[in-house]
């Protein structure tokens, strides 16, 4: 059986509106993405620091850490 090719974020049904949502949850904006953008390479040089502490972030909200779990779960 063929399956239709889908994106991670397709399969896990994650739309503009909820990444907005998302990105609201965690007061992000615009500027934050653009400037994410323009250090690339920065950030793929300490990766795993930064996504313990924006998982961290995430985890303040009940909304986000409910659909996480717990920390065991996310690694």
């Amino acid at each position: 059986m063929k399956y239709p090719q889908q994106t991670l974020l397709e399969k896990i049904k994650i739309n503009d509106s909820e990444i907005l949502n998302r990105m609201n949850l965690l007061s992000l904006g615009k500027e934050d993405f653009d400037l994410s953008l323009r250090n690339k390479a920065a950030i793929e040089d300490d990766v795993d620091t930064i996504v313990d502490e924006f998982y961290k972030k995430q985890t303040e909200f009940e909304e986000i850490a409910a659909i996480i779990g717990d920390h065991e779960t996310a690694e």
